[in-house]
This record gives structure tokens, C-alpha cells and sequence, in this order.
């Protein structure tokens, strides 16, 4: 009996040995070839017809949605920073806000569920908290908790602080 039994290496009796293996499932060459070829040219197709006929075209509606979502931000941006109210302001615009703030005088942003919610709040530190800078920034999901919070960061000067509010699209509620 050889070391493998039943894999027909040796004869069980005689102990000669056999040329006969079991074979395995082969897949033809060719139908490989087939597939392979298949995906290769469905792919170059796919990117020809998209550089001919323009991507926005092939994805139409993901690209409608992307140039409404972005219409609609650069709708509610303009160079007035009064009339910010209700709108996300650019940076330039939240740093003229703050230079016009005095002492104890504060920002109100409303933050998207992007960005986790809630609301923000800029304020020029009067003195009445310990160990602040310049400027203050308060985050909390509620609006009346923005006043009894801990500030979340402060700072010496003003554009940190409007850089973070803008990059999370803070939408300016009051003055």
C-alpha cells in the first residue's frame, strides 16, 4: 500500500506503480480568455463612451444633485456680512462679524448633523472666563446650554476660530 491509498499511485497488490491521477475541474483556456477579454473591453468601452459623451452625462443624476447642492451654497454666500443672518457667511465675512463685536457680545451658528449638530457661539471674552484668550468658541446641542458651557476653544486671534465655524458650514442665526 503506497502513502497515499486510493489516489491511484501504486496498485493496492502489486505494488507498480500507476500513471492515472484523479483530475480536478479544469476551466478551458479559452473561456478564460473569453471572460477576461469580456471585463478588459467592457471597461475601456465604459470610460471611451464617459470621455466622449462627458462623465456628467453618463452620471446624470449623481452630478444634478452634486451642482444643486453646490448652487445652493453659493446662493447663500454674498459679500454683505449684515445680511448673513440666516445663511452659512464665508470666513472673510465671519472675521468682519467678529472685528465689529465688542466685549461680552457673541456670534450664534447652527451646525449641520454633518458636523455632529448643535450650535456654536463666538464671543469676544470680556475677562469673565478664567483662562481664555481673545476669543471664545462655545459648542453645545442645546441652545439655551451655550451660555453655561465650557468654552471649547479659545484663542488670541479671530481667524482659527472662523475658519472652524466655516469649514463646518455654520449657518449664522443671530448677532
Amino acid at each position: 500500500m503506497g502513502p497515499f491509498p486510493g489516489l491511484g499511485l501504486q496498485e493496492p497488490n502489486t505494488g507498480k506503480g500507476v500513471i492515472t491521477m484523479l483530475t480536478m475541474f479544469t476551466i478551458p483556456y479559452n473561456t478564460t480568455l473569453f471572460i477576461v477579454a469580456v471585463i478588459v473591453f467592457g471597461v475601456v468601452g465604459f470610460v471611451i463612451y464617459g470621455l466622449i459623451r462627458g462623465f456628467e452625462n453618463v452620471f446624470r443624476e449623481e452630478c444634478q444633485a452634486a451642482e444643486q447642492n453646490s448652487q445652493t451654497i453659493q446662493e447663500t454666500r454674498t459679500d454683505n456680512p449684515g445680511s448673513a443672518h440666516g445663511r452659512i457667511p464665508t470666513r472673510k465675512e465671519i472675521l468682519q462679524l467678529m472685528e465689529e463685536l465688542k466685549e461680552g457680545q457673541c456670534l450664534t451658528f447652527s451646525l449641520p448633523e454633518t458636523f455632529g449638530g448643535g450650535f456654536a457661539r463666538i464671543q469676544r471674552n470680556a475677562g469673565d472666563i478664567p483662562k481664555a484668550k481673545k476669543w471664545v468658541l462655545k459648542v453645545s446641542k442645546q441652545m439655551e446650554a451655550l451660555d453655561g458651557s465650557r468654552p471649547y476653544w479659545s484663542h488670541e486671534k479671530p481667524k482659527p476660530i472662523a475658519k472652524w465655524v466655516n469649514d463646518r458650514l455654520g449657518t449664522l442665526l443671530k448677532l
